[in-house]
């Protein structure tokens, strides 16, 4: 057992992007849910041990 980190990656791009509000809050909650995601893999993953052969 170990520790379970799980991250979201945000590469640099070439281009810039650019955004409305509207596509600034989509990507807000999108965001958002990524983050929900982290926290409940992170918690699933606490104690999980893989099955050795």
């Amino acid at each position: 057992m170990g520790e379970a980190p799980w991250r979201v990656t945000i590469e640099p791009h070439d281009e810039s992007t650019v955004l409305t509000s509207h596509q600034m809050q989509g990507l807000a909650v999108e965001f958002s849910v990524a983050a929900e995601l982290c926290a409940y893999l992170e918690a699933r993953s606490v104690g999980h041990e893989e099955p050795t052969d």
